[in-house]
């Protein structure tokens, strides 16, 4: 039986707004969409707060690698988080596809939808503790991705293998 707490950072309706928020910063570079295994990542980085606080002081100008090299304990461990989380990002995956929250092209790239999606109504102050900071930070994450030429060299910068 999954506890309320992490229920509620990790069902698949929130789980599918963070990568769509990664997406909408993603594709703010890269026009021709974010490949599949790239949507591993977000989750691992953004659902833990400890993780997530590493963001602060930065901004979209930063980069991942500047972020990459302020914060290093970032690397240890993160295929291990990446693997733990991979049930809940397909489960994301998922229900974001199967609701319009992202499509897919024809080459299997993956966009946000930004159609119907009203950020502003889903995270009220009252309504979830830290929805807006987490997904503004998801954001930046995906600016940063979109800045590197290839999921290859993403993955690289991360210490992670596909």
């Amino acid at each position: 039986m999954i506890s309320a707490d992490t229920y509620t950072t990790t069902n698949p309706p929130l789980c599918s707004l963070i990568l769509w928020s990664f997406l909408n910063g993603f594709e703010h570079l890269k026009k021709d969409g974010c490949e599949l295994p790239i949507l591993f990542l977000p989750l691992p980085l953004i659902l833990s707060k400890g993780i997530r606080n590493n963001f602060e002081g930065s901004n979209t100008a930063t980069g991942l690698l500047t972020w990459i090299a302020r914060n290093p304990s970032i690397l240890i461990n993160l295929a291990q988080r990446i693997e733990v989380t991979q049930d809940i990002t397909r489960e994301a995956i998922l229900f974001g596809a199967s609701n319009d929250v992202f499509t897919f092209n024809d080459d299997g790239l993956i966009f946000s939808n930004k159609n119907g999606i009203r950020v502003s109504k889903v995270f009220s102050e009252d309504h979830f503790e830290g929805g807006k900071e987490m997904l503004l930070t998801t954001k930046k994450l995906g600016t940063w991705c979109g800045q590197l030429e290839s999921t290859k060299t993403i993955f690289n910068v991360l210490g992670v293998s596909l």
